[in-house]
């Protein structure tokens, strides 16, 4: 089974389709494969490119159903080309093509028949006949930093402005005799150029500082805070680009690298990008996952993975959707109420000389609610009820009570039922008698 990528890349005026492949050799070693590097001189359709794909994987002999996953970008006609690529790779065993292996002398043909089947039915019940397609973790990532600074984009490019003003040979002298690096500048298609430009302003704060005084053109000390708090929100994000873009990272490490970041971003406090943050990443982390999450991974199976309960798995995951976080709230979980400990030693002492005080009786006396009373006793390991003596009955006995209880219930409801009846009848004869009373006489009616 093979994973491919493939990106485009346009440079003046022309663009250029990489296309690779990853696979594990029979050692267990991972290996990465570059097909092709091919420009392109139509338009970049969905139709075009899968066109262009199969050209590339029928030039070295590899079969649409050796295919697992797709690696692609964002872009709708990259999207649309995986859908196209899906929709026409065939299930192995429907495969007309001829399968190579080399045999041993003297093996019987119908034997080889038999473990290829064997083999590919295994295959099948494992990763099934779906195209997995997983869309690029770092292009996601800039997606999310550009959704997140939509609303700071003014101040974002005066710091770009005064950043391509350092370059300027009138500052030159400034930073040779400093010692100064210039800060990055920022590129739109170049990943994590921002950050970088940010990062090189914070780790030589001071000496822009001085620049700043020195030229007015040059001042930020209106930005400090925006430039500050750029680097603290999208360091994780930067360190997740950097980690995933290595050469062995597997598709489990490639979720676990993205689930820190954001956990990392969300836990941060009184940042100006983490609120706007939260709110635009959710939609981009559904999108980037939607394929890669097994849906028959459910959340039984998974508390019975992790030896815990099965609501404590549905939890984390709620608040982790939440807060892409499952860290819990600063002063959530603790005692919000310091005169805890001294209350459930004072009721240790006062149930230990009278085990039978009343939960009223104590909360009275110690000027609490009940329900702080019945946690204390909880804590100091004490009963929160009174034993009540149960007589010790065998299995006559107790069948006898039961069909004494009976009894006694069904004698009860009839009284209640025959009580209920008289009541009835006196209703009845009442209003009989108030009708008599209202109907006129004779000599009424001749008046």
């Amino acid at each position: 089974m093979l994973s491919l990528k493939a990106d485009i890349a346009s440079k003046m005026h022309r663009s250029v389709l990489g296309l690779n492949i990853q696979f594990i050799d029979s050692p267990g070693i991972l290996q990465k494969r570059t097909l092709a590097i091919i420009e392109l001189r139509e338009r970049h359709t969905a139709v075009h490119l899968k066109e262009v794909v199969f050209a590339i994987l029928d030039r070295f002999g590899i079969h649409p159903h050796q295919i697992y996953s797709i690696t692609i970008d964002n872009g709708k006609n990259m999207v649309k080309m995986s859908s196209l690529i899906e929709k026409e790779t065939v299930p192995a065993e429907e495969y007309e093509g001829s399968i190579e292996c080399d045999t041993a002398a003297g093996e019987d043909l119908e034997e080889q028949d038999e473990v290829l089947e064997g083999m590919l039915s295994d295959l099948e019940s494992v990763i099934g006949h779906t195209l997995v397609t997983v869309r690029c973790g770092a292009h996601t990532a800039q997606l999310v930093v550009a959704d997140a600074c939509k609303s700071h984009q003014a101040d974002l490019k005066k710091v770009t402005k005064v950043v391509i003003l350092y370059r300027n040979a009138k500052y030159k002298n400034f930073f040779d005799i400093s010692g100064g690096k210039y800060p990055v500048t920022p590129v739109p298609t170049r990943w994590n150029s921002n950050y970088l430009m940010m990062r090189t302003l914070v780790n030589q704060k001071d000496f822009f500082m001085k620049l700043g005084e020195e030229f007015e053109e040059l001042n930020l000390i209106d930005l400090w805070c925006l430039i500050e708090g750029y680097v603290e929100a999208f360091e994780p994000l930067y360190d997740c680009t950097i980690a995933i873009q290595s050469l062995n990272c597997t598709l489990s490490d490639f979720f676990g690298h993205w689930m820190t970041a954001f956990g990392r971003v969300a836990s941060i406090q009184s940042n100006m990008f983490q609120r706007v943050f939260k709110m635009t990443s959710k939609q981009r982390v559904k999108n980037l996952f939607a394929q890669q999450v097994n849906p028959t991974f459910s959340h039984a199976k998974l508390a019975k993975l992790l030896d815990v309960a099965k609501s404590t798995v549905t939890n984390v995951l709620i608040v982790f959707g939440e807060r892409l976080s499952t860290t819990r709230k600063p002063g959530s979980g603790g005692n919000r109420n310091p005169d805890v400990a001294v209350t459930t030693k004072k009721l240790a002492v006062k149930y230990k000389r009278n085990p039978n005080l009343s939960i009223r009786d104590v909360a009275g006396k110690l000027n609490v609610s009940h329900t702080t009373v019945q946690r204390a006793k909880k804590r100091a390991g004490l009963s929160t009820f009174k034993k009540v003596k149960v007589a010790k009955r065998d299995h006559k006995q107790n069948t006898s009570a039961k069909q004494r209880s009976r009894n006694l219930f069904t004698n009860l409801l009839t009284k209640i039922l025959e009580v209920t009846d008289q009541q009835k009848e006196q209703q009845q004869q009442q209003l009989k008698q108030k009708q008599h009373w209202k109907q006129p006489q004779p000599w009424e009616l001749h008046r």
